[in-house]
């Protein structure tokens, strides 16, 4: 599998990366319904079982420090994305006063000083350093992009333009 994760990458001349919004990132982790449901979770079942969780992801302080990707291949959800529920609060694009997407925002051709503050920024995931409840797909956080911590990472999204 390492061969894998490592491999090079050939990038189209003209590629566009950012971070997903909620909903592409709640797409990759196989739908938001129902509530309180994690990746891996069938059509309508939740786990709630603790054991269960621990074996499918890195959260409530099991390790104490993040994990590679490829640790806990059972949590990946349906679409095979893999660390969607723990490891590390994931950064969104979605500004957290108004869940209005920063792509959105910017395609709009707002002029500079009426574009709105970004400064609390939404986070989805959980994390190897929160309560299992907080992995699951309806749990968030949200936080300044400058503040400094290690549960916090990001993934991102890539379209060719």
């Amino acid at each position: 599998m390492d061969g894998e994760a490592n491999r090079e990458i050939t990038w189209p001349s003209q590629i566009w990366m950012r971070l997903p919004t909620r909903n592409e990132w709640e797409v990759a982790a196989g739908g938001k319904f129902p509530n309180n449901r994690y990746p891996w979770d069938k059509a309508k079942e939740v786990t709630s079982d603790i054991r269960e969780i621990f074996s499918r992801a890195n959260v409530a302080f099991q390790i104490g420090k993040t994990t590679p990707v490829e640790k806990y291949p059972n949590g990946a959800s349906p679409r095979s994305v893999m660390d969607m529920s723990g490891n590390v609060w994931e950064w969104l694009s979605n500004i957290f006063q108004s869940g209005e997407s920063i792509v959105s925002a910017a395609s709009l051709d707002i002029p500079d000083d009426e574009v709105p503050s970004y400064h609390i920024m939404e986070m989805i995931g959980g994390s190897w350093s929160k309560p299992e409840s907080d992995a699951n797909l309806s749990g968030k956080n949200v936080s300044m992009p400058n503040e400094d911590a290690n549960d916090r990472g990001f993934r991102v999204a890539i379209a060719k333009m």
